[in-house]
């Protein structure tokens, strides 16, 4: 979902941190994407978001989603102890367990 106003009227704006997750590689290449790129996200969150400082983290989940041909569910978890959110993801639509989609393949935008 794009950040837009109503984003930031639930708390948006004061966010410290924006994961985007999702199978980039294959949403791109759609000629009607609202996003084409990385930088067109980027753009998009410093123009909508007034908190400029807020850190921005991408992941890209094509090979995850590529395994299942209908595509994943994607979980996120805050941790209690931390500031952090953990990802996970499983076949789409299954009611089997979750795998882990490692933090540290984020990199920050």
């Amino acid at each position: 979902m794009p950040p837009s106003s109503t984003c930031g009227t639930w708390g948006g704006d004061q966010a410290q941190r924006w994961y985007v997750v999702g199978p980039f590689t294959e949403h791109f290449a759609v000629a009607k994407a609202q996003w084409r790129s990385v930088e067109a996200i980027k753009k998009t969150f410093k123009q909508q978001l007034k908190n400029k400082n807020a850190e921005r983290w991408i992941l890209d989940v094509t090979a995850e989603r590529q395994a299942f041909s209908w595509g994943i569910d994607i979980q996120a978890t805050p941790c209690d102890w931390a500031p952090v959110i953990y990802f996970d993801y499983r076949k789409w639509g299954s009611k089997g367990g979750w795998t882990d989609l490692k933090v540290h393949k984020f990199v920050r935008f």
